[in-house]
């Protein structure tokens, strides 16, 4: 893995977990269980990825549940 590749791995995992976490401060179960709900959709989109596009798919799929907070 390169230098910017892992970047990209670190900041998006840093994005997924702030907003997991940010869930959890909220105390909303039902928001909880949508933002966990999301994530683990977008991490199947990432186990069926081409191997030379995993890491693409992760950025997107996970940028895009950031974004929208579920």
């Amino acid at each position: 893995m390169s230098e910017a590749q892992a970047i990209v791995l670190k900041e998006t995992l840093y994005t997924a977990g702030t907003t997991i976490s940010k869930a959890y401060a909220d105390g909303d179960e039902k928001k909880i269980a949508q933002v966990l709900a999301a994530y683990n959709k977008v991490v199947d989109e990432v186990i069926v990825a081409a191997p030379a596009d995993k890491l693409n798919v992760l950025e997107k799929t996970f940028t895009t549940v950031a974004a929208t907070g579920n």
